[in-house]
């Protein structure tokens, strides 16, 4: 046989050779290797390999999904406790009884009468500080929207609806 005009290369073998990443010699040698194990592995077998390749992908793609919800739910779980500790009323403990519900559990808080007043009015609500599991006062209506909305579980006691 002689010097007669080549075949072009196709797909991933022609991709590799206008890349750089390969000659074009050992992209036609890989294109004959790709063919000649298709061939041994018969229809079932190429429709079995390309399966698994595509769960293969499916499954890189769902654990990247995945690593980016967790660390988007670490950013939010950090901004929520920035908002929570640049607005934690100080001195707020007092002698005055105010209870709420934790879970199953109804816990007294003793705060102050400014505190106790501000709490029924709801301009200030009673907030678990995540890190330490501490209970704090956090006054403003705005931010505790903004915790209701992204970190309801850390919100203990809130009366939205004020002294009406």
């Amino acid at each position: 046989m002689g010097k007669g005009k080549k075949k072009q290369l196709t797909g991933m073998a022609a991709a590799l050779a206008k890349a750089g990443v390969m000659n074009e010699k050992n992209a036609r040698k890989a294109q004959r290797e790709a063919r000649r194990e298709e061939r041994q592995l018969g229809e079932d077998g190429v429709a079995r390999k390309r399966a698994e390749e595509l769960a293969e992908i499916e499954r890189k793609k769902a654990e990247a999904a995945a690593a980016q919800r967790e660390e988007s739910a670490k950013e939010l779980e950090s901004k929520v406790a920035e908002l929570i500790q640049a607005h934690v009323v100080e001195g707020w403990q007092g002698r005055r009884r105010w209870f709420y519900l934790d879970g199953e559990q109804v816990l007294p808080i003793e705060v102050s009468d400014e505190v106790a007043r501000l709490l029924k009015e709801g301009q200030a609500a009673i907030v678990r500080a995540e890190e330490d599991g501490k209970t704090l006062i956090v006054r403003d209506p705005d931010v505790l929207g903004r915790i209701a909305i992204t970190a309801k579980e850390r919100l203990l006691f809130w009366n939205k609806l004020g002294a009406s």
